[in-house]
């Protein structure tokens, strides 16, 4: 699903949330590929091994992750079966796909409110070798949910435009 596919008042604030999200991921990228650099040329190179480079790269790969999913899902590039919905009539089809997006949205607000929970619990934690919190790590799982949610209710959106339903007129 991409930017035309909403109607023209949400298409440009579509566009400008993807370029922002596609500009962090490729960020956190370009980050893991300079700390693995940094940490090869350290351990052999110079024979001396970051402390805090191996736990930046899992903790950077974990946020890259949970904020790229969303992005996956709009744009169809998760599993999914649509060999059941594909063969239907068009009408359930729809109402099926619908079902299946509600089902989805309903669960990733449980994990928002559920991940949020865990965030604060574990947030006094400090990690190992980086002195940052754990709640900034543990909040990626409400923030992944949350995207997620977010990019299901645009499908859903994205349906409804996409397949009007026909207007009821009095014969």
């Amino acid at each position: 699903m991409t930017a035309h596919d909403f109607p023209p008042f949400l298409s440009r604030t579509v566009r400008a949330y993807v370029t922002i999200l596609e500009t962090l991921l490729i960020t956190g990228m370009v980050a893991i590929v300079v700390i693995a650099a940094l940490q090869v040329f350290f351990r052999y190179v110079i024979g001396a091994s970051l402390s805090w480079s191996e736990e930046a790269l899992r903790y950077t790969m974990i946020w890259i992750s949970s904020l790229g999913v969303g992005l996956a899902y709009s744009r169809g590039e998760m599993i999914g079966m649509s060999l059941l919905v594909d063969t239907l009539p068009r009408p359930l089809g729809l109402v099926v796909q619908v079902a299946g997006r509600l089902l989805i949205l309903a669960a990733m607000i449980c994990l928002m409110s559920y991940g949020w929970q865990f965030a604060e619990r574990t947030g006094q934690g400090i990690a190992v070798a980086l002195p940052i919190s754990m709640f900034w790590l543990h909040i990626s799982i409400a923030v992944s949910a949350g995207l997620i949610a977010l990019h299901v209710s645009a499908s859903l959106i994205g349906v409804w435009h996409l397949n009007p339903q026909p207007s009821m007129s009095k014969q």
